[in-house]
Order: C-alpha cells, then sequence, then structure tokens
C-alpha cells in the first residue's frame, strides 16, 4: 500500500464488520479492509490497476462510476452499486462520502443492513459485533455480568486487566476466579447494592488486585440492566484506571504535610525570634528609664535619652518585621471584642502630639458625631493600622498639618464600614510609585529611607491589616503638596452614645458658643461637633474680631454662653482674649475654655484668675470636650454605662496608677536583666517583691506566704509558668483562696493569651513593658478586687436603703443609677444565656458575668457578686458543669435583689 494511504491495519475500519474501503476521484482503490476482499473476491493491493470500476458499477446504466466519484463532495452520498464480480448482478447498499482531511480522497461503506427512510436498522449480529467493536476500542474497562455475577461480555481492556489467556475465556466465571479476596469482596459488595437497590453506584474507588499480578486503583460506575419486561438481569460496570492520579494525589497530600509542618516550624520559629528579641530589647529600655529616673549629669542624660530613642527605634522595626512575618505565616488572628471607637482614635492620635509640636504641626481629628460609639472588632490591629498612617504622616511633613477624619460610609444591619483619611502638607509621592509604596521594603523613594529611616513595612502591614478587616487602603497625593491616605474598615457596632451623656448635653441646647482658632480645620471640626449637641456655634478666625462679635452679640441682648479660645494665635493668644472678657463686667457670666498645644504652669495659674474654667490639649477630644462644657457650666455628668452589658472599655478606673496601695507581689522570672528590671519599677510603685526564679521556686513560695498579685513569665525552665499556674490553682482549690496571676511574655503569636487564659491566669502583658504599662496592669488587677465599701448580701435581707447610709454622696448617686440601669435591664440582659449555656458558647458568658461582677460592686450585693466571680472563672477555663446551678443562682439572687431596690432611688 501507498504510505500516504491510512493504515487500516490499527484502524477501526479494520475490525468493522462492514465492507469498506478508500478510493481517490480516479477511482484508483488506496486501501479496503479485508470485509471488501471477501465481498469482491479478491485480495486487493494498492497499484494503479486495481480501479473501483473493476468491482462496482451504478445500477442504472449510461452513468459511469467515475462521474460519480467526481460529484461526491462532503454531503454524503448513498445509493445502490452492482457487483461486477464474484457475485455480479448483486446489488449492494452503499454510503459514500468525501474525506475531511484530504478531499481528494472518499470513503466507501458497503452495508448489508437496509436502510429505511434513511436510517441504518441493524440486524442483532451486526449490533452485537458494532457493540463489541466499541468497547474493545476503549480504554476503560467494561464487563457485562448477570444477577448471579457470571461474566456475559468483557471488552479487551478488562481482558488484559484480567490477564485472560484468549478473549472469551472469562465468559461464565465470576470476578472470583481472577482477583484476590479482597477485591472479590468489595467488587461483590458494589454488585450486591447495584442489584437489590437497582440504582447506579457512581465512581466508586476500590484497588483491583488480580492474583499473582498487579494492582491497579479503579473509579467505578456500575449500573442495573433490564429487560423488555422491566425486570433487571444483569449489571454493566465501567471503570478508569486512576492509579496514576492517585500517586499524584499522594503525593500532593505529602507535599501539603510537609508544607503544614514546614509551617508550624516557621510559626514556632517566629514566636521564638519574637521572645528571644523582645528579651534584650526588655532589658535595654528597662534599664535605660530606671537610669533616668536617677541623678545623672546632662551628658549622662542625653546619652541614655540617646539609647533610649534608639531601642524604641529598634522595637519598631522589630515589631513591623515580626507583624509582617505573622501575617505571611498565617500566624495572625484578629480579636472581636468591644472598643470604644472614639477613644481608640483619639488615644492614636495622642501619641504624636508632642512630636507633632515639636515639628510645629497642626494636628487635627474629625470624627463624624453620629459615629457609632462602640464597636466590636479588633482595637489592637485598629490603632496599629491607625498608628503607622498617622507616623507616616508627621514623619513626611515638615510644617502645615496632619487631619484625621473619620466617617461612616454605609451600615447593613449591625455590620458598619467605615472611612479614615489621615490628611498631610508633606513631601508627597511621584504618581508612578502610589501603588509602590503599598509593596514589601519599599518607600516612595529611596532617598526617604536614608533621610527619615524605616522598614518600608509599614503600608504593606497597613494593607494586609485592612484586608484582613474586610477592607482597603488606598492614597492620593501630588509631589509637594502632601497625600491623603484612606483606610476603609469593616466592623460591628454595638451601641450609639450613651443616653445619658445625651441627657446631660440637653441643658445646653441652643447656647451660643464663639469658637475662636486661627485654622480653619479646627474652626471646622468644633463647629460641627458642637452642632451635635445641640449648641449654637459661630466661628472666628481672629482674636480682635472675636472681641467685636462677642461685644455686639451682648448688646444685642443675645450674648455668648462660651468661648472655645486657641491660645497660640497670630495677634491676640486664647489667654489675652480671656482677660479682656474677664475685665469687662457686662461678660462676667461668659464661660471660657482654652485649647492649647502646650502651656505653662504660670499660664494656667494666670487664666484660673481670669475666670477659665478648662484648659484643654489639642487635639481635644470630644469626651473631654463635652465634659468640660459640662463642667464650667456646674452640670452634673456621668458618661459611664453601669448594665450588666457595658464593655469594660467604658468603665472607669476605680483608682489612679498613683494612688494603687501597696501590694505584695511575687515575680517570677528566670531572665536577670527582665528580674532587675521588674523589681525596680515595682519597688519604685511602693510595692514589696519576692522573686522565684522558675516555676518550682513560684509554687514553693506561693504555699509558704500569701500575696496580692503574681506575675507569672511564661517560658522558664524546669516548669514553665503555665504548669505553675496550674499546680497554683490546684492548691487554691484547697486553701479556698484565689490570687491574681498575670502573665508576662516576650511571645506575641496567635493564640498565646487564651493559652495563658486556659491554664488559668487573670491577664496577658507582653514584653518589653513599659512603667505605664505595668502601672495599668496593676490598676485593672486592684480594680477588680472586692470593694472596701460597705456591701450587703443580696436576698431576703438585702435593704439597698442602709446600704446607701454609708456611702458617700457621689457613691450614692452611682448605686442609684446602677438601680435603674440594673432593673430596667436584668430581665433583657439574662434572657439570652441559658441559650448560650445550651451550646457551651463560653465567651459571652464570661464577658457577661464580667460586667455583672462590677455591677454588684455598685450594688454592695456580694452573693450576687461572688456568684458571678464564679461564672466568670468556670466560662474562662470551659467547665460546663456548673453552669446551670450558677445561671440558677444568679437568677434567683437577681430577682430578690430587683424586688429590694423597686422604691431604692424613688425618694
Amino acid at each position: 500500500m501507498s504510505s500516504s494511504t491510512p493504515d487500516l491495519t490499527s484502524n477501526l475500519a479494520q475490525v468493522m464488520p462492514w465492507p469498506y474501503a478508500v478510493c481517490n476521484r480516479s477511482g484508483q482503490i488506496l486501501s479496503c479492509n479485508e470485509a471488501f476482499s471477501q465481498m469482491v473476491g479478491k485480495k486487493i493491493s494498492a497499484d494503479l490497476s486495481n480501479q473501483l470500476s473493476k468491482y462496482l458499477k451504478p445500477v442504472r446504466k449510461g452513468k459511469s462510476l467515475e462521474e460519480l466519484l467526481l460529484r461526491i463532495n462532503r454531503d454524503a452520498w448513498h445509493g445502490k452499486l452492482s457487483l461486477n464480480s464474484r457475485d455480479a448482478g448483486a446489488v449492494v447498499e452503499v454510503l459514500m462520502q468525501e474525506d475531511p482531511d484530504i478531499p481528494e480522497n472518499l470513503w466507501l461503506i458497503v452495508m448489508e443492513n437496509p436502510v429505511v427512510n434513511g436510517q441504518m436498522i441493524l440486524n442483532p449480529r451486526s449490533e452485537l459485533r458494532l457493540l463489541q467493536i466499541l468497547m474493545d476500542h476503549t480504554l476503560d474497562y467494561v464487563y457485562f455480568t448477570d444477577i448471579h455475577g457470571h461474566f456475559v461480555i468483557t471488552n479487551r481492556a478488562f481482558q488484559r486487566a484480567l490477564e485472560s489467556p484468549y478473549p472469551g475465556h472469562e465468559v461464565g466465571k465470576s470476578m472470583s476466579d481472577f482477583v484476590t479476596r479482597e477485591t472479590a469482596r468489595w467488587v461483590s459488595e458494589s454488585d450486591q447494592e447495584v442489584l437489590s437497590s437497582l440504582r447506579p453506584i457512581v465512581n466508586h474507588v476500590g484497588l483491583f488486585q488480580v492474583r499473582n499480578g498487579g494492582a491497579h486503583w479503579l473509579q467505578t460506575t456500575k449500573m442495573p440492566v433490564f429487560d423488555h419486561n422491566r425486570s433487571c438481569i444483569g449489571l454493566v460496570s465501567v471503570s478508569r484506571d486512576i492509579s496514576e492520579a492517585r500517586q499524584t494525589e499522594n503525593r500532593l497530600r505529602e507535599a501539603i504535610r510537609r508544607a503544614e509542618q514546614a509551617n508550624r516550624a516557621k510559626g514556632e520559629f517566629l514566636a521564638n525570634m519574637s521572645h528571644e528579641i523582645r528579651t534584650p530589647i526588655n532589658g535595654i529600655i528597662g534599664m535605660s528609664e530606671l537610669c533616668l529616673e536617677s541623678e545623672l549629669a546632662p551628658d549622662q542624660e542625653r546619652y541614655l535619652q540617646t539609647v533610649l530613642s534608639c531601642s524604641n527605634t529598634l522595637l519598631a522595626l522589630v515589631n513591623d518585621i515580626l507583624d509582617f512575618s505573622k501575617i505571611e505565616a498565617g500566624q495572625l488572628d484578629l480579636e472581636r471584642i468591644d472598643f470604644d471607637i472614639r477613644e481608640a482614635i483619639e488615644d492614636s492620635v495622642d501619641q504624636f502630639v508632642t512630636i507633632a509640636r515639636d515639628r510645629g504641626l497642626e494636628l487635627a481629628v474629625k470624627i463624624d458625631p453620629s459615629l457609632p460609639s462602640i464597636a466590636s472588632g479588633d482595637p489592637i490591629r485598629f490603632r496599629q493600622v491607625l498608628n503607622n498612617l498617622l507616623s507616616n504622616a508627621v514623619k513626611f511633613t515638615e510644617e502645615g498639618e496632619v487631619i484625621v477624619s473619620v466617617r461612616q460610609v454605609s451600615q447593613e444591619g449591625d455590620s458598619m464600614r467605615i472611612e479614615i483619611a489621615v490628611k498631610d502638607t508633606g513631601i508627597g509621592i511621584e504618581p508612578t510609585r502610589l501603588e509602590n509604596i503599598f509593596e514589601t521594603f519599599t518607600q516612595g523613594d529611596s532617598s526617604t529611607t536614608r533621610k527619615y529611616g524605616g522598614t518600608g513595612l509599614g503600608l504593606s502591614i497597613c494593607r494586609k491589616l485592612a484586608r484582613m478587616m474586610g477592607g482597603d487602603v488606598r492614597v492620593e497625593s501630588e509631589l509637594g503638596k502632601g497625600a491623603i491616605f484612606t483606610v476603609e474598615l469593616e466592623i460591628d457596632s454595638v451601641s450609639t452614645e450613651t443616653e445619658h451623656a445625651m441627657l446631660s448635653m440637653e441643658a445646653l441646647q441652643n447656647c451660643r458658643v464663639l469658637i475662636v482658632d486661627d485654622n480653619l480645620t479646627n474652626r471646622q471640626i468644633l463647629d460641627e461637633v458642637c452642632r451635635h449637641w445641640g449648641m449654637d456655634p459661630v466661628t472666628c478666625d481672629d482674636g480682635v474680631r472675636a472681641i467685636e462679635k462677642i461685644e455686639r452679640a451682648a448688646e444685642n441682648g443675645n450674648p455668648f454662653g462660651l468661648l472655645l479660645l486657641d491660645q497660640q494665635m497670630p495677634g491676640l493668644s486664647g489667654t489675652d482674649i480671656a482677660s479682656l472678657v474677664a475685665s469687662r463686667d457686662h461678660l462676667e457670666n461668659t464661660r471660657m475654655i482654652i485649647l492649647t498645644s502646650a502651656i505653662t504652669r504660670e499660664e494656667r495659674q494666670r487664666g484660673k484668675k481670669m475666670g477659665i474654667g478648662r484648659f484643654l490639649t489639642k487635639p481635644v477630644k470630644q469626651n473631654d470636650l463635652r465634659e468640660a462644657i459640662l463642667a464650667v457650666f456646674n452640670i452634673t455628668s456621668d458618661l459611664v454605662m453601669h448594665s450588666p452589658s457595658a464593655p469594660a472599655a467604658l468603665k472607669p478606673a476605680l483608682l489612679d496608677g498613683s494612688e494603687l496601695p501597696a501590694l505584695r507581689i511575687l515575680l517570677v522570672e528566670d531572665n536577670p536583666i527582665n528580674q532587675e528590671v521588674a523589681m525596680q519599677r515595682l519597688n519604685k510603685l511602693g510595692h514589696d517583691v519576692e522573686l522565684a526564679n522558675d516555676g518550682f521556686e513560684a509554687v514553693e513560695l506561693f504555699q509558704a506566704l500569701e500575696f496580692d498579685l503574681i506575675l507569672m513569665d511564661v517560658q522558664m525552665p524546669r516548669l514553665d509558668g503555665l504548669g505553675a499556674t496550674r499546680r497554683i490553682r490546684e492548691i487554691e482549690n484547697r486553701l479556698d483562696r484565689r490570687t491574681p496571676i498575670i502573665a508576662m511574655t516576650a511571645r506575641a503569636m496567635r493564640g498565646d493569651e487564651q493559652v495563658c487564659l486556659d491554664a488559668g491566669m487573670d491577664g496577658y502583658l507582653t514584653k518589653p513593658f513599659r512603667a505605664e504599662k505595668m502601672r495599668k496592669v496593676l490598676n485593672e488587677v486592684i480594680n477588680t478586687e472586692p470593694e472596701s465599701q460597705p456591701m450587703s448580701v443580696a436576698g431576703p435581707n438585702y435593704d439597698p436603703r442602709s446600704v446607701a447610709d454609708g456611702l458617700s454622696e457621689e457613691d450614692r448617686e452611682d448605686m442609684e443609677l446602677a438601680a435603674r440601669m440594673f432593673r430596667k435591664n436584668w430581665t433583657e440582659e439574662f434572657a439570652p444565656l441559658q441559650k448560650l449555656a445550651d451550646r457551651n458558647d463560653f465567651e459571652p458568658i464570661a464577658q457577661f458575668a464580667h460586667a455583672l461582677k462590677g455591677t454588684a460592686g455598685l450594688l454592695r450585693a456580694i452573693r450576687l457578686g461572688q456568684a458571678a466571680a464564679c461564672l466568670e472563672e468556670g466560662a474562662k477555663r470551659h467547665d460546663s458543669s456548673e453552669l446551670p446551678t450558677l445561671l440558677n443562682q444568679i437568677e434567683l439572687e437577681a430577682q430578690q435583689i430587683c424586688l429590694s431596690l423597686e422604691n431604692f432611688g424613688n425618694s
């Protein structure tokens, strides 16, 4: 045969039951199958003498076969031709069509089955042969079995898998004759499932192993087969060899396992790095602070200030790198706790007041007054995003102002989207580099690294954190004209401004306020806030014009009740204006508040003599401004909610850090430098400190002595802080006492805080910590201790009047407010607790119990406070065994208290 013609020996056509041939337009036979040779009675070779016309001719006279071949195109021709050879005169049905790949060639199929209405009708023998051909030309394993599991038909692929010696050898036999016992078992079970349910099973995976042969993983689909009476007569099985895919899957699983193992190792490395790096920094910062508090020569003080400044810079860089690494390693989880969103924003801005003042920058905060007060989210990461943006704005701004604007963009249910914009008048960013600045280790210009420092990680971390919080960061800038960084975050709103706070401002509705400030942004912010509170503000940018407005308003009989005066203004300063107002008798009822970036003690004393009611540091916090306004008008205000649902962020500190009583503290720390820093710091605060070098010493000292507080390092040799805490809690169960334990750790990884709480600790303090951090945690511990005020047990003998008689006027007012809120909210607050207990939702139960404990303290109800403390402790340990008993006890105590409070405070 010609090399250009198709090779039929490996083609489906070679085994077709019908005569088949390929010829060209001239009628030369190029190839044919065995069935065609048998039909014409001659073995045909592909040479010029073998013309199709020698064997076939048109039935109608006068037409030649060659003419017919020239007319055939892609549309198939179907008709009758008569044989010239062995069965001369016999007529056969013929189908001819142009080869789609080689139009010069034609396909010819002689059909042994009749064609009726254009459709070929196969006889049973042809159907079976065609079915066998199709089965044999598929790579899948195909077989039919009867209801007894005997093979009826199998294809070649399956025959090869069974290692059958010849086709048909397997017919009448069952699967167990060829495969292992285990393979026969699962094949039989799947067969029975199909035959009993009369439903197919799809993609069943099993190991197919022939006796003494190879093994293959097969993905099998089996379906029942029915006769014309719809009776099941067997099943058909189609299986695909997925051994290679299975091996790939196993390799992928192994790769995933190794990746997870590497990720865990990376996380542990980060944790250890966090500990190892922070520990020496803690020593440097702590020792520097202690030295600065001692008597030093000017040069020594300057050197130590430089050391402290460099240490703080190093700590900031380390924190950035560790945070970035934690995010990349998936080790950073966001918390979801309630926090005061205004306080978080204003506290972040406060950190940059001194730097901005030293650089001569105006720093302003504009918070939408309608923004909800309390939000639910991660306050630490929220502040981190804002701090990074503020740090950049202040760092890259030589003159002008930095303005932080916060507004609510949208709200759906409890979820709200807020926008924080940090605008500066700094060096700006080239348009081509606006997106590059969010890449890691990249800044707006290579020269900025040399001039301003930094790792180039801050903005990258900001964007990653913002996206974790459902938002993003974008920037607009023009070189030399500053930049505006805008971040959108998604958080949950918990409550709006407290009702009591707004009621306090009702007394000042329509009070005329004159705002005097040379900075337009500050005037706009104060004007918006005062209008939100229902006051009537007027703005002025100059001291001389302010005096004119004040005099004119008084002459018209509509004087200003309040003056908000900026201290630093060209011409007349705030105190100059106040002095002029104080010298006029007809303005003696005008209240004045000075807003200043810095003021001396002498100026403050002189201002009080002028009648200045308050001095507030800029940028002014809304709550501070409101309190100051209420104070100068002698209006009593209590902005704190005492209901059980009030978040801890809103509750007042009972003691200032400087007023802490002397405590006996057990310090458990293995690092000598950290020991020295902590002991010096605690001694300076007036506390008595005992030192334990590891967990074993801590447990021994605890058994020998009583302590008010334990500061427990987490990572220590012999017995770590977690193990020591668990042992101390076991001892306390026998002694019937409980000592607060605060974790101290340089680790800052995901889940560390929860691990400490689960071990029985009460708080979590990361190193390096400053003196202020330590004061704060000690303050929190003391404020959670039982009140030293007179208290009473709840129940039938609980008499709030007799308790209140022993209190100061201020404490009585607090108790009356708490009583009103408790009676009003108790039923609603307690209702969800049983459902939370049923599903062991411990976190909200602990939050409820913590708030209730504070309320019980205000009401001087011991038993309720004790029950709440037990509930909080059990919820923190995730112990559900006592929940029903404690909830029942709390409900009974609370009902008795509500009855006792029914008439309290009404007279």
